[in-house]
């Protein structure tokens, strides 16, 4: 059975060349159709971006905060996660209100917490003990 990441990687291959392309979608989609795994079709575009970005050398970075972040404070992160991957860095910003204050940010499995909600819950489990 082909993975999701396996035609991930040769739709890629397909699309490199854009000459033709709606016409490769269209024999992509009766292939899945014809091995049925039609139903892989979302997972096949989360692998096809993944294996876009590290052949171009990019690194998806999520920041989560409290309220919107100034653009230097993000231009700042972009510049520290760079020097830390060596690569470009896209940055996906989002809001949780839930967050209080600080910031979150997710790239690879990285996780590097910095909310006000998580400090709380720290010091919550050192008074429980």
């Amino acid at each position: 059975m082909i993975t999701s990441k396996q035609y991930a990687i040769a739709l890629y291959g397909a699309a490199k060349n854009k000459k033709g392309l709606e016409e490769k979608l269209k024999n992509f989609i009766l292939v899945l159709k014809k091995n049925r795994q039609l139903n892989l079709a979302p997972q096949i575009i989360k692998e096809f971006e993944k294996y876009e970005y590290s052949q171009k050398g990019i690194e998806k970075t999520e920041i989560i905060s409290a309220k919107k972040i100034d653009s230097q404070i993000i231009n700042r992160l972009k510049d520290l996660i760079s020097k830390m991957t060596g690569k470009k860095i896209l940055v996906q910003e989002k809001e949780d209100k839930n967050l209080i204050s600080g910031v979150i940010i997710r790239w690879q499995d990285y996780l590097i917490d910095l909310s006000a909600r998580r400090q709380l819950e720290q010091l919550k489990d050192i008074f429980k003990n």
